[in-house]
């Protein structure tokens, strides 16, 4: 897709970077992803900006030891992306927006939260 003569990338090709870039712990690129406004929600937490959601989302994977996530099937619609995925066994569903300037506004996990609950 272009405009302006400028290559415009799907909402499915900027979630799939971000996805990468955490998954290489690439934090200044994951950040590049996320929109100035972005919030996270998730049965065992909430976020209203992008540092607070990556500082998390880092410590995470220096506590539990999180390794790269296993993507099962995304469903790209417009600018919404639904990602399903494994980790731990555990199947995890991610509705992920992308707003109009190619930036992740939004990403709502559905998920078991008793895992992640629990104490390491």
């Amino acid at each position: 897709m272009e405009k302006s003569g400028a290559f415009i990338e799907s909402s499915k090709d900027i979630v799939m970077e971000y996805f990468q870039a955490t998954d290489n712990q690439d934090w200044q690129l994951a950040r590049g992803s996320l929109s100035d406004n972005f919030s996270y929600l998730s049965p065992v937490n909430s976020f209203d900006n992008p540092e607070s959601y990556l500082k998390y989302f880092k410590r995470q994977y220096q506590l539990r030891g999180l390794t790269k996530l296993d993507i099962k099937k995304v469903f790209p619609d417009g600018n919404d992306v639904c990602i399903l995925q494994e980790y731990n066994s555990q199947i995890m569903c991610f509705w992920i927006k992308v707003d109009d300037k190619g930036k992740i506004n939004s990403i709502r996990a559905i998920l078991d939260p008793r895992p992640f609950m629990q104490q390491k």
